[in-house]
């Protein structure tokens, strides 16, 4: 290769680990993000060249400054590696790249569900019941549950603050003067904030929009906040109550850095934050296997699955079309195909089987419970 020339790889969706899989964010400031033979490189104010695997990271939070080359963004969008500015330490979030995906499946999924009163409602509905999992939500209107959300989290503030010790007057934010805000108050402001940036990317990385909302709206990123108060208790409110003990008055940001990082990995998030939209968005495993199909429906059957193995069917696809083309097959499958069908549901115990016909392994119901009876192999 001649000096000077860059080789550079085509980054296909193939070769990239999906969002669950990847290393949650990656602060960066006072340096420059660029390209040197097709990887990432960050150069420090010291001089320092460190390469960055950004295929491997979720999100890289730009802090002030930073600098980034065109090439830089490039590639890192490239590799599905979302790009967003923030505030010294991630104390204000101020925008984000998008990043280009493969199709828009999920985002008119989501428009057609937020468009809708009723399934909006649902799916807010459904964000309450992960924090209020013992009240009955049913009938109840959205201002109603935001109220109980409302004296859950005062009352939550009130009891981490008798837990570890902490005075606490409540919550207060005045943009542009961060350091006038109380110790508990700061470490909340930039985990929050960081929060924000993680769940913006992933949001983006699957396919939908931060700017279409169910339970917030009015504000510039509202299905990030609304998917932010599933994790604020554990990654950011917990955390601001017992950092304040341990700080003894000083905000620390590496400190804060450091253990709001171990908490995100701690718990998984970005696994837990796909598992959690592909569920509100009514996204299903549904699994099909079959003796054999009539080469009519095995050609509609194209439509929504991948064919890994012949007759094995294979497809994530929304609540109402996974009910659709399980109807279809009930319809239109001939006794002789042997069908069985394995489809995710999200009510215990998670999992739906039906069948058509004859299947090698018969199914048994012990108390609502789906089982299959394997025979006994004599010695």
């Amino acid at each position: 290769m001649a000096k000077g020339e860059r080789l550079f790889v085509k980054v296909t969706r193939e070769s990239l680990p999906q969002v669950k899989d990847k290393y949650p964010f990656l602060y960066l400031e006072r340096g420059r993000l660029e390209i040197d033979d097709s990887s990432v490189k960050w150069v420090d104010s010291d001089a320092n060249v460190v390469p960055i695997p950004v295929a491997t990271i979720n999100t890289l939070l730009l802090g002030p400054g930073t600098t980034v080359t065109h090439e830089a963004v490039k590639t890192a969008t490239a590799a599905n590696c979302a790009v967003c500015w923030v505030g010294e330490d991630s104390l204000f979030f101020y925008a984000a790249g998008f990043l280009p995906t493969a199709n828009t499946r999920n985002l008119k999924l989501q428009m057609s569900l937020a468009s809708n009163a009723e399934s909006s409602l649902q799916i807010a509905r459904a964000m309450f019941a992960k924090r209020f999992p013992d009240a009955e939500l049913e009938g109840k209107s959205l201002n109603s549950m935001m109220g109980m959300e409302g004296n859950r989290v005062r009352a939550l503030y009130q009891q981490k603050a008798q837990e570890y010790g902490v005075g606490w007057k409540g919550r207060q934010f005045t943009p542009g003067k961060f350091e006038l805000s109380d110790l508990t108050n700061q470490v909340l402001t930039s985990t929050n904030a960081a929060l924000y940036g993680i769940l913006c990317s992933a949001v983006h990385s699957m396919g939908y929009s931060p700017h279409i909302g169910f339970i917030h709206s009015g504000s510039p990123l509202p299905f990030v906040y609304d998917l932010a108060d599933l994790y604020k208790e554990q990654l950011c409110i917990e955390l601001a109550f017992s950092l304040s003990r341990e700080m003894a008055g000083r905000y620390d940001k590496h400190k804060v850095s450091d253990a709001f990082r171990k908490r995100v990995i701690a718990i998984d998030l970005l696994n837990q934050i796909t598992a959690d939209v592909n569920e509100l968005m009514g996204v299903n495993m549904l699994v099909v296997l079959a003796n054999d199909l009539p080469p009519a429906v095995h050609g509609r059957m194209k439509l929504w699955f991948v064919e890994p193995r012949p007759n094995v069917f294979v497809s994530g696809v929304k609540d109402s079309v996974a009910q659709t083309v399980v109807d279809y097959l009930m319809q239109y499958a001939p006794t002789e195909s042997g069908i069985m069908l394995f489809r995710s549901i999200p009510q215990p115990p998670g999992y739906e089987i039906r069948y058509k016909g004859e299947v090698r392994k018969p199914i048994i119901n012990i108390s609502g419970l789906q089982l299959i009876i394997e025979t006994l192999q004599s010695t």
